[in-house]
């Protein structure tokens, strides 16, 4: 038997995520791929209702580079290995938006912790902590209720979306209805796409 063929999966399917990231000059470690792969099988078996097994047809080649392309971009907005506290606050929130992001990072580490998934509930707790410094940082006389750089944004976009797919394939820590799930689901991802809109409107800005 050949070592491709000894291979499961989700190794081969990895191998091209790598392979595609290598080529825009970014190395990324396996564990971290495996367990999005696992994640957007879930996810898509969950949205249209059929077995794991099923739902892995639905990820062709092409759909894995540039689910790899797309989590380059975000990993370099996210400014990875970056303390957030050091990076320039250039995005302005008012009372609402900030209500929005402490919200969503609350719900979303919920979430998470119900499925057992106690790095990102733990990511999601870590930037509730940031935005609770940035707060008091931001000076009385500025409009904004606080200032907060566009990584912080783009990484708490990511543990929201997470958050939103996990809550379709049985994260539901409310024990919530499936159209109720499904609803609170697609409100995360409104939030989601608010978040990497005004990120990138700012971005650069954050160096």
């Amino acid at each position: 038997m050949s070592a491709l063929a000894r291979q499961t999966w989700i190794d081969q399917h990895v191998d091209i995520m790598v392979n595609e990231l290598a080529e825009l000059g970014l190395t990324a470690r396996r564990e971290p791929l495996a367990d999005l792969l696992r994640e957007r099988v879930r996810s898509v078996a969950a949205q249209m209702g059929v077995s794991e097994q099923t739902a892995r047809g639905y990820l062709t080649t092409d759909l894995l580079r540039q689910l790899a392309r797309e989590m380059a971009v975000q990993l370099v907005d996210e400014h990875p290995g970056a303390n957030l506290r050091a990076l320039r606050r250039t995005v302005s929130l008012d009372r609402t938006g900030l209500g929005r992001l402490l919200r969503g990072l609350a719900t979303s580490a919920r979430i998470l912790a119900a499925g057992e998934d106690h790095d990102r509930s733990d990511e999601c707790l870590g930037l509730l902590f940031d935005v609770g410094i940035f707060v008091p940082d931001t000076p009385a006389d500025d409009s904004a209720a606080v200032l907060v750089p566009p990584a912080a944004l783009t990484r708490a976009a990511r543990l929201l979306n997470t958050a939103a797919d996990a809550l379709l394939t049985g994260s539901n820590p409310d024990q919530l209805t499936a159209a109720e799930a499904a609803d609170l689901s697609a409100g995360i991802m409104v939030d989601v796409r608010w978040m990497r809109e005004l990120a990138a409107t700012q971005s650069q800005g954050d160096v």
